[in-house]
């Protein structure tokens, strides 16, 4: 089981940037391959908080996360925990974002 950095996650769920999303997407499948890959709370509520920055809307926010957490190979300490932190932070932004 391997951890994955949240810049890996963000680049993998928005593809922002062409040189970066592909070298992300390959050390995601990498990890996933080599046993799975663990997100550890601190890291889901990091991609929570980065993704409230990016122009999405709150139901496209969340779809991304759950898709996430919902890999194959993706294992995170609470799920439940997960969700309530994707949405306190989108409530930390202003509506819209």
């Amino acid at each position: 089981m391997q951890s994955v950095d949240t810049n890996v996650i963000v680049r993998l769920l928005v593809g922002d940037d062409p040189q970066q999303t592909p070298i992300a997407e390959r050390a995601f499948l990498a990890a996933v391959a080599s046993g799975g890959v663990d997100l550890p709370d601190v890291v889901l509520a990091e991609v929570a908080w980065v993704l409230s920055g990016y122009d999405l809307v709150r139901p496209t926010h969340h779809d991304l996360l759950e898709r996430l957490v919902r890999t194959r190979g993706v294992v995170v300490d609470d799920r439940d925990c997960m969700n309530g932190c994707g949405d306190r932070c989108l409530e930390a932004r202003p509506a819209g974002r």
